[in-house]
């Protein structure tokens, strides 16, 4: 019997070593752990240490009206949090028939609602949508939210399989606050800055998500290396001359 627990302990951390673990305890960065996101139709798979590869999955959220869901979230915390976030990964992304779809977003971990920035791929550029929920009712109010936005709209995420690096700065200053910047190959591609609506209902916290989320199904790859999210002291200064 101690013979056959040891084998099984020796196996299992052989395959740790070769990079067989579970989202459960993916941890990059600084910032926390990542994990499937609860509804989400299944996990990315992760061939390395370094690498997930999403692919189309149906979520199973009930009542959504969005056709498939493959996401993984970090930690929840509190919107009266002040801190500093950079997200950084390198994208693989095949999709002949590329559908406007989600790839990161700010979750204010309200179900049934949108989240409070969504940063949407389209076949023809970029767009930002924020959303949150009324005070005194179930409804969720959502808006393409270009007043707040910085954008040209206009740069192609690359679908057919080129990679590109993605990084994010992200700013979160209190009271359900927050600015962020995209840069796509070191180039700044849009900016957002967010303060929560005074009639929003009293959501208490917020929480990162990646991976694709979309109102149709459509087949894709999304291969990403080096996924990570630190929490940082400083921004760039081009993130400063920006907002500041």
């Amino acid at each position: 019997m101690k013979t056959s627990m040891k084998l099984i302990a020796t196996l299992a951390a052989a395959a740790v070593l070769a990079g067989c673990q579970t989202m459960g305890g993916y941890n990059p960065g600084s910032a926390g752990r990542f994990a499937q996101y609860h509804c989400s139709g299944s996990a990315p798979s992760m061939p390395d240490e370094n690498t997930m590869i999403f692919k189309p999955a149906k979520q199973t959220c009930g009542g959504s009206t969005f056709g498939q869901r493959n996401e993984i979230v970090g930690n929840t915390f509190f919107q009266w949090e002040k801190k500093k976030l950079v997200m950084t990964a390198n994208i693989s992304l095949t999709a002949p028939n590329l559908s406007d779809t989600t790839i990161f977003q700010i979750a204010s971990m309200t179900e049934g609602c949108s989240p409070a920035s969504s940063f949407i791929m389209t076949e023809f550029g970029t767009k930002i949508r924020s959303g949150y929920l009324t005070k005194g009712s179930n409804r969720c109010a959502a808006e393409f939210d270009f007043k707040r936005a910085r954008t040209d709209g206009r740069t192609i995420v690359p679908h057919d399989g080129t990679p590109f690096d993605l990084k994010v700065e992200f700013n979160f200053k209190g009271k359900g606050a927050f600015d962020y910047m995209v840069y796509m190959d070191g180039k700044r591609i849009d900016t957002f800055r967010y303060t929560r609506p005074a009639e929003s209902k009293n959501n208490k916290e917020y929480a990162l998500k990646f991976g694709l989320y979309s109102q149709k199904y459509f087949d894709y790859t999304l291969v990403v290396k080096n996924f990570r999210v630190d929490e940082v002291d400083k921004l760039s200064d081009e993130f400063y001359a920006e907002f500041n």
